[in-house]
């Protein structure tokens, strides 16, 4: 609130968010270039990237461990018990910035047209009431926004899909996939 007199309060918030994971960060960057003071809560700290067990040799141990995702087991300092004894489905997580996005295994898949046209196409399930076409320029955003990396030339995308950062490293498992399906003659 601004009092006559007074300088802004630069503490104030328009908007309050509970999660930075991907779709809190990009709603906190929209509103934010918008022109509204965001606030952004998470519940628990950065980690290092270099603290990520994906490419470790004891990779599967340490998911079975400190890195699970599920809180009853990780026990990290951010994570509280669940009581799960009557859920059906047992909820999967990580208390952190970037949330789930932890464990997204890097994937970042769009629909293809075809998902837009299953009726159409395959007879089954219904057609979307819109094509990939009018999705594609929200998809372009978001790629960027959230800094989508990978290889260009997807068959399975159209030929105007191309992320805007490069690939990632894949890992020692990764090259091994990578070395298959190049030998296949696939899109890796």
């Amino acid at each position: 609130m601004t009092v006559a007199g007074q300088p802004p309060d630069k503490t104030a918030t328009d908007v309050l968010i509970i999660g930075a994971g991907p779709s809190g960060a990009t709603a906190a960057r929209i509103l934010a270039e918008s022109g509204y003071r965001v606030t952004c809560l998470d519940q628990g700290g950065w980690v290092n990237r270099i603290d990520y067990p994906s490419d470790k040799l004891e990779r599967d141990i340490i998911f079975a461990g400190s890195w699970s995702i599920n809180p009853n087991v990780s026990r990290g300092a951010w994570d509280y018990p669940i009581d799960v004894s009557e859920a059906d489905v047992h909820p999967l997580n990580f208390n952190g910035v970037g949330g789930s996005s932890m464990f997204f295994g890097a994937e970042w898949p769009r629909f293809v047209p075809s998902d837009f046209k299953v009726r159409s196409l395959y007879g089954f399930a219904g057609d979307w009431p819109l094509a990939y076409e009018d999705l594609e320029p929200y998809y372009t955003l978001l790629d960027e926004m959230v800094r989508v990396s990978g290889g260009s030339g997807d068959p399975a995308y159209p030929a105007t899909v191309s992320p805007p950062m490069p690939g990632v490293p894949i890992g020692r498992v990764g090259v091994k996939a990578a070395e298959g399906m190049n030998k296949l003659g696939w899109h890796w």
